[in-house]
């Protein structure tokens, strides 16, 4: 029968053989995935091709080519190994999950309205977007995003450059990281029929999102030199500089004493219920 020439070719007798080349199988199939995770060099295509040529003596029967690799195929896996370590210590650094130390720049609150006032005398109308605690990612559309820390030389330069649309928001973090620019909420079909005609789109977008997070949203008027500032679904009006600031600070110091209270009762809670844990 065509199957016990098979059999005889691949060398199975019996059951332990069957066992021995899954297993041979197996490991070469994981050696060759761990080789794919090189994308420095083509390991995996090297392998492939020196399995190939062992087949190809085995099938032609060359004992000379076969004994040769016989001798020589564990070598070639240890320098296979040794290359591809090689290549892991050099990628250690883009490997390795690092979280980096934020450094906070206490006055990003001012460096930041300072830009707005500047653009502001150039008759550019600023609308901003600062989120708290409640991360905005799924909320929001920023088709230019930055994640850097806030300057006022890279505030100034995108406020002036061509890409910035100054009906649209800049979006930063309380912590004053400049998110992105051009930033827009992501609505949809419900939330518009819900909404009033009194209101502009701005007001009736912010109001609904700072209902649901503890984010603050503001505009500066180059006509006026106020602030128009929105948060917890609270629409302040025509508010000067110097009471910005104070209520900003306000807003945002009263979101990181929440966060602090209730990080305080989780971490009491835990330890209560390992106190109760006999």
């Amino acid at each position: 029968m065509w199957y016990e020439e098979l059999f005889y070719r691949l060398a199975i007798f019996n059951a332990k053989d069957v066992i021995e080349i899954l297993s041979i199988t197996a490991g070469l199939y994981y050696f060759s995935i761990w080789l794919k995770h090189d994308q420095q060099k083509p390991l995996v295509g090297y392998f492939y091709g020196i399995n190939s040529l062992i087949i190809m003596g085995h099938v032609a029967n060359l004992p000379t080519l076969n004994s040769a690799f016989t001798m020589l195929y564990s070598p070639i896996l240890m320098l296979f190994i040794l290359v591809h370590q090689r290549s892991l210590q050099k990628n250690f650094v883009t490997l390795k999950n690092i979280k980096p130390v934020q450094i906070i720049n206490h006055n990003w609150l001012e460096i930041l309205l300072r830009s707005c006032i500047i653009a502001a005398n150039n008759q550019k109308y600023i609308y901003c977007l600062i989120e708290g605690r409640d991360t905005l990612n799924t909320l929001v559309c920023a088709p230019f995003e930055i994640k850097s820390q806030l300057q006022s030389e890279l505030l100034d330069a995108l406020l002036n450059s061509t890409t910035y649309n100054q009906h649209k928001m800049i979006w930063l973090s309380s912590t004053g990281v400049l998110l992105g620019i051009n930033t827009e909420w992501k609505l949809t079909d419900s939330m518009l029929d819900n909404q009033t005609s009194e209101l502009d789109d701005w007001q009736k977008n912010c109001l609904l999102f700072t209902t649901k997070t503890d984010a603050l949203a503001f505009r500066l008027n180059p006509h006026t030199k106020k602030f128009d500032i929105i948060t917890e679904g609270v629409f302040l009006e025509k508010v000067p500089t110097d009471q910005a600031i104070k209520l900003m600070r306000k807003h945002f110091i009263k979101n990181h004493l929440s966060k602090n209270r209730k990080n305080h009762e989780c971490t009491t809670k835990i330890n209560i219920n390992q106190q109760l844990t006999p």
